[in-house]
């Protein structure tokens, strides 16, 4: 679960905004009061939120700062965006010879040098999949976890991404089957 450092002094900015991001994306959060706090403990957190400036520095990763009024939803949204394009490797083998490159925003087939482009959200889903193994991930973990639903949430949004992955990877990887579904979820089958 990415971590999450919020600078803030303000005793209404960071108990609103690490409900949110417990809430919405999952992720876990640790307030400080000043930056030199910041430095001290910033060790093993994927991203920095600050209500103040923070003086230059070589901050080993991410720093928003997140401008008062805030509008939650906009930085809810920069802060998944950020912590999302860190925890992805470029290249990632899905199997049967296609990688994902994600920076490129494509699946390239190895032997054949087929290529077809994925998107963000794509992207997002063919990493849970991954990361599920050989369990599988469930319909309501995906849905959270790419889309930030809540599970009582009633879409299809998945099933019509899930439909057109499919699509993208036979296409590229000359693979059916490579998505299985399962009693409520889907996995990889490499």
């Amino acid at each position: 679960m990415p971590s999450v450092l919020i600078v803030s002094d303000d005793e209404d900015f960071y108990p609103v905004l690490a409900e949110q991001l417990d809430k919405q994306l999952a992720f876990a959060s640790r307030q400080v009061d000043s930056q030199t706090q910041a430095k001290q403990k910033l060790e093993g957190h994927a991203l920095l939120v600050s209500d103040q400036p923070l003086s230059p520095s070589d901050w080993p990763c991410p720093v928003i700062l997140a401008e008062k009024p805030v509008r939650l939803y906009d930085l809810l949204a920069q802060i998944a965006s950020i912590v999302h394009k860190a925890s992805f490797p470029e290249i990632m083998d899905i199997g049967q010879g296609c990688q994902l490159h994600s920076r490129l925003k494509q699946l390239v087939h190895g032997p054949s040098g087929k290529m077809v482009d994925v998107t963000d959200k794509e992207i997002q889903l063919l990493k849970a999949l991954m990361d599920g193994g050989d369990n599988g991930v469930g319909r309501d973990s995906l849905l959270k976890t790419v889309w930030g639903f809540d599970s009582d949430v009633d879409t299809h949004t998945l099933e019509t991404h899930i439909y057109r992955l499919r699509g993208k990877l036979k296409d590229a990887c000359d693979s059916d089957g490579m998505i299985e579904a399962f009693d409520g979820g889907y996995k990889m089958v490499k």
